[in-house]
């Protein structure tokens, strides 16, 4: 975990245009310059993240009656909240929700979505709470649900689906994604639709997101090479 996180600040946007900045500032070359504007552009400005994440979704079709649960993956709280839809519009099929600790918390990720599953129904949800990274997520709610070969579905970030796919159908688990492709699927205009620069002025925003998608793919090669 800490060496993941090493990693994310290194390939953090903002640090990489600080650290060209600093170059030029000490080295007076005015290719760390531009460098450093170019990344400004293709990070902040440019949909460069929208077109990265698209990559990164995996597209499944299901129907509900084959599916007999769905598994949510911990890391923040916006998978929180989609447990909690997908607990409310299916309330007949299992619902496990997998996380532990953080770095940054004592408090496992399962024990804070319970919090919230509950005031939804109590009934066929289940939790993990020892796992920290995906692939702990996936082989620890095998060993402790023994699913068989029964349908569940993943649901994560847009930009972990990938990889998670993977990590559960390699240690055993017969899932598919949450996604599904809409007819007529364009991949440039599903990631940027008719106005790829509307988020022009957030540039926070997209820098962040810029993060986790690099972080991503960084990650992905990672298990990729390791199992």
């Amino acid at each position: 975990m800490i060496l993941e996180e090493i990693i994310g600040a290194i390939i953090d946007p903002v640090f990489i245009i600080l650290m060209l900045i600093i170059c030029f500032y000490f080295f007076k070359k005015r290719f760390f310059l531009i460098l450093s504007l170019l990344f400004f552009i293709m990070f902040g400005i440019f949909p460069l993240n929208k077109i990265l994440n698209e990559s990164l979704l995996v597209h499944d079709e299901w129907n509900a009656s084959d599916v007999t649960g769905f598994i949510i993956l911990g890391g923040n709280n916006d998978r929180i909240v989609k447990g909690l839809e997908v607990a409310k519009n299916y309330p007949d099929k299992k619902v496990i929700f997998t996380g532990g600790t953080s770095l940054f918390s004592e408090k496992s990720q399962a024990q804070k979505a319970k919090f919230f599953l509950s005031s939804v129904r109590n009934e066929e949800i289940l939790y993990e709470s020892k796992s920290v990274n995906t692939y702990e997520n996936a082989k620890f709610t095998y060993e402790k649900f023994k699913p068989g070969k029964d349908l569940y579905i993943i649901v994560t970030s847009q930009y972990h689906y990938k990889r998670s796919i993977e990590i559960f159908k390699k240690v055993g688990w017969n899932v598919k994604s949450f996604l599904k492709k809409e007819e007529n699927y364009n991949f440039f205009k599903s990631c940027c639709g008719y106005g790829p620069f509307n988020n022009l002025y957030k540039l926070t925003d997209n820098f962040s997101y810029t993060r986790n998608v690099l972080r991503e793919y960084v990650a992905l090669l990672y298990y990729r090479l390791k199992y």
